[in-house]
């Protein structure tokens, strides 16, 4: 297709007024810098060595690699190089500076736009949190929920606090039948009958009060020590992470787990699926360990496994250890059990 204005200027340049053609060649390389044909004849242009090999440099930037630019370029090159130095051995004529220099024209590249700033870290809420985490979501999702401005380690204390709490007041709620028949039991009466009546529901007031503080201590200290054993290990397998961002997700899978399964242990028939829900727990587990750690699923799955394995040998140990003495012991308990014969 052809271009009028190239044409045009092509056409000045033959007749010889490549001045008047500088400027429609200069238009067309600012709308085209990749347009080869507009630079070569705009090198023709130029009235020096110097300034045509300074023009196939700029237009080299812009189209690399060309292999007509290369090939003109290095043809100047060798031109410049292989020219002849002249010795002058008159006098030279008298000279009179322009009163107006030509000007040098120099192409201005586009403004190049800035990168794009990353969006700023979502902020999840709890349900959200357990929400991605319960869904068994990829590996990426677990980092960006340790990307929350809200992730630490005393979010996840919280939930569980409040989740052993919950699971807590639900075994007491469920055990008060079981409270009443043991107050009524004529055994226990009878046991009772020294004992002042206010003292006897004193003891159970604060047994009730006490069953949800311990549950809410003990969930808060078992999820300190669970991630701290699995940081440590996850070190020793080569994990990069730390604490907090352990105990974080450990937290979301935990929480609510924990009140899952609180729920699934106290319907008869239906507590076998808290196997199931054990499971699926492990599997959460490591992949909140690949994203914390930066480990693979294997070393992820060891640093879980590996402390029920030493517990298990440990046992293994002692067992045999203290099996002579645990004989001897049990065979006393039985003689004593056993009824004389007459």
């Amino acid at each position: 297709m052809t271009n009028p204005p190239l044409q045009q200027a092509i056409e000045l340049i033959r007749s010889g007024r490549g001045a008047e053609a500088r400027p429609l060649l200069q238009d067309l390389i600012r709308a085209d810098p990749q347009n080869i044909t507009a630079w070569l004849w705009y090198v023709e242009t130029c009235q020096t060595q110097a300034e045509r090999i300074q023009i196939l440099q700029a237009c080299a930037r812009f189209n690399p690699g060309h292999p007509q630019v290369e090939k003109a370029l290095s043809f100047l090159r060798s031109e410049s190089d292989s020219a002849p130095e002249t010795v002058r051995t008159w006098d030279p004529l008298p000279y009179t500076p322009p009163k107006e220099a030509p000007p040098v024209w120099e192409y201005t590249p586009p403004p190049v736009p800035p990168p794009e700033p990353e969006p700023p870290p979502r902020a999840y809420a709890w349900y959200e949190v357990w929400g991605e985490v319960l869904s068994y979501r990829p590996v990426e999702v677990f980092e960006d929920l340790l990307r929350d401005p809200n992730a630490s380690a005393g979010r996840a204390y919280v939930w569980m606090g409040v989740t052993g709490l919950l699971g807590a007041l639900l075994s007491v709620m469920l055990r008060m039948n079981a409270i009443r028949r043991v107050l009524e039991n004529p055994e226990f009466q009878q046991i009772a009958v020294g004992l002042p009546e206010l003292a006897i529901y004193g003891y159970f007031a604060l047994f009730l009060c006490l069953v949800p503080l311990l549950g809410t201590l003990f969930s808060v200290l078992g999820l300190m020590l669970n991630a701290a054993i699995q940081n440590f290990l996850s070190r020793l397998f080569g994990g990069v992470g730390n604490y907090a961002g352990t105990a974080y997700l450990l937290g979301a899978i935990s929480a609510p787990i924990s009140i899952a399964s609180s729920m699934l242990g106290s319907i008869p028939f239906v507590n076998c699926l808290t196997v199931g829900l054990s499971i699926y727990a492990l599997l959460l587990n490591v992949r909140a360990l690949m994203a914390a750690q930066q480990i693979n699923a294997i070393k992820a799955l060891g640093v879980i496994l590996l402390p029920g394995i030493l517990l298990f040998f440990l046992g293994c140990i002692l067992v045999a250890i203290l099996a002579p003495s645990l004989g001897e012991v049990l065979q006393q308990i039985l003689s004593m059990a056993t009824p004389p014969a007459y």
